[in-house]
């Protein structure tokens, strides 16, 4: 439970980190956040649930994400809250490893990304809810609905 606090942490010009980190079989649940440099990852096992809060994406090197799943049985579930990219060689999503990251909801926005979801060995993008700055229908969950508002603005509904 984060309480809004602003937490300033994660990847500098030479680093490769993340904010947050979680590893192996642990369960992380975040409320409240107010992450202002970068983003989340998830490895070997991990299950990430983001509830509320807001990541402004701003790493200080190029071509991160704001949210990495990776290994098999790794999970991230994104439920709701406001996600900023910052330029764009940065991503939203990236998916690797068989991982999976759901997106139940949320507001992405900001700079549009131009790879705005990255998948490699089997990771998966499932989003079932959500307001985009692209056109998510690639990976909407089946049963779900993509509408377009004006020239940039996309939601996904059940």
């Amino acid at each position: 439970n984060m309480n809004g606090h602003k937490f300033n942490a994660g990847s500098t010009a030479q680093s490769t980190w993340y904010a947050l980190e979680a590893y192996g079989e642990h369960n992380v649940v975040i409320n409240d956040a107010n992450f202002t440099r970068a983003g989340i990852s998830a490895n070997g096992g991990a299950d990430v649930v983001f509830n509320s809060g807001k990541i402004n994406h701003n790493p200080e090197r190029s071509s991160r994400y704001i949210f990495c799943a990776l290994d098999e049985g790794t999970t991230i579930t994104i439920k709701d809250g406001t996600f900023k990219n910052d330029r764009a060689r940065n991503s939203f999503f990236w998916a690797g490893g068989g991982a999976v990251i759901y997106v139940e909801g949320g507001n992405f926005g900001g700079v549009a990304s131009n790879n705005k979801v990255y998948l490699s060995n089997g990771g998966k993008v499932i989003i079932s809810g959500g307001t985009f700055n692209f056109d998510p229908t690639a990976w909407v969950a089946e049963g779900c609905t993509v509408t377009k508002i004006g020239s940039t603005t996309w939601t996904v509904s059940k």
